[in-house]
């Protein structure tokens, strides 16, 4: 038999040689084989490619599809690999999430596992969530956090807008943006409550990136039985000692919010009250050990009103755990951040009422006093008696 010569200038393929699995009883003196895929096949394990040999194949080998679309073996403790399904219940097998994700496979939240996308299985047909409806694989929901964020908020905006309630499928908007759309029992049968993932209160851009994608919902129409509650939280503190370190600025929102105060659904009560008779429908509400809800907000008329009121809590929040004086002083000084910002809402004036509003509602319910030397400034810088000299 001739041996057949090598040429100059021509790349020839060296076949592979793979160690047998260890598994194998063909894995004697660290024994080698080219994986042919007539009697040998090359799989991905945890430890590197091995060669099986195919009449032993342990029914844990299984036939994946890589990202390019080939098809090639893998054993599975591979842990990379993705079981996905399809409508007929078959199953398919990909290399990792990113060749499940390049032939239209993706994780259902709805259906808890890979599926494919194209099948209307995949959302289902849901438009509406139950109230509070409880939602598993939230690490498969977008996230706008990260460990670094000290205070965290969260959205809830209340609408009556048939048109807008069932135009989606829940999982759906919930998958491609983390965002709820449920049912709220005291909206009526028209509806919804638009609740958002965990946001970083202190930053704007993350939180406009969440929010954009349901700017339409945002916008629906809403009555006077819509609210807009905002949920707040920080990180490593009880909800009972973050509210402690609201008290300076709570007076602000009871004096912006006024009209709320007597609201069944959100009543301010004295300051000692929030911590000794826990009740939902009150203005600020110790949801669990970790989020203090702020029921007081008026609903959400629109998106540009939502990002107002959350610069005012990013502003409030900027100096948290400053006492009633120093927030009094803030308001009444036009170069600082919470005048500039009032005064996108309220001629100049009409933040001096505000002012003297904080002063009566702090001492009704409560939440501290102002100093007789800081009624004396407030009053010389708007030129007239905003707070008496008590």
């Amino acid at each position: 038999m001739s041996i057949q010569k090598l040429k100059e200038g021509v790349i020839y393929q060296v076949s592979e040689l793979l160690p047998i699995h260890s598994s194998s009883s063909y894995a004697k003196d660290n024994a080698q084989v080219v994986p042919d895929n007539d009697k040998w096949l090359k799989v991905q394990t945890s430890k590197g490619n091995f060669a099986f040999h195919k009449d032993e194949c342990p029914y844990e080998i299984k036939q994946a599809i890589d990202i390019d679309g080939n098809k090639i073996y893998v054993h599975e403790d591979y842990s990379h690999y993705v079981t996905a399904q399809n409508d007929n219940g078959d199953y398919i097998y990909f290399t990792c999430e990113e060749a499940a994700k390049a032939n239209d496979f993706d994780f259902s939240i709805r259906l808890g596992r890979y599926w494919d996308k194209k099948s209307d299985s995949f959302y289902g047909d849901t438009t509406l969530f139950n109230y509070h409806q409880g939602v598993t694989h939230q690490d498969k929901i977008p996230s706008f956090v990260n460990d670094d964020d000290e205070f965290i908020v969260g959205i809830e905006v209340e609408k009556v807008d048939r048109r807008l309630q069932r135009d989606s499928l829940v999982y759906e908007l919930l998958q491609n943006t983390g965002w709820k759309k449920e049912s709220d029992g005291s909206l009526g049968d028209g509806g919804y409550e638009l609740v958002s993932p965990k946001l970083p209160l202190l930053d704007m851009n993350r939180i406009l990136k969440a929010c954009e994608p349901v700017k339409k919902y945002i916008n629906g129409q809403s009555d006077s039985s819509c609210g807009g509650h905002l949920n707040v939280s920080r990180k490593g503190v009880s909800s009972r000692d973050l509210l402690k370190g609201m008290k300076g600025f709570v007076p602000i929102i009871y004096a912006l919010y006024e009209n709320r105060l007597t609201n069944r659904y959100c009543q301010a009560k004295k300051w000692n009250n929030y911590f000794n008779y826990r009740d939902k429908y009150t203005a600020f509400y110790l949801k669990n050990e970790n989020i203090c809800e702020i029921r007081l907000f008026s609903r959400v008329t629109n998106y540009t009103t939502l990002q107002w009121r959350i610069k005012l809590l990013q502003t409030l929040f900027g100096d948290y755990g400053k006492n009633l004086n120093q927030f009094v002083l803030k308001m009444s000084n036009r170069d600082s951040s919470l005048y500039k910002l009032l005064n996108e809402q309220y001629e100049h004036d009409k933040i001096g009422k505000k002012i003297t509003l904080v002063d009566e509602l702090s001492r009704r319910y409560g939440c501290g006093k102002i100093s007789k030397s800081v009624r004396i400034k407030v009053n010389d810088r708007f030129g007239y008696t905003v707070l008496p000299l008590i």
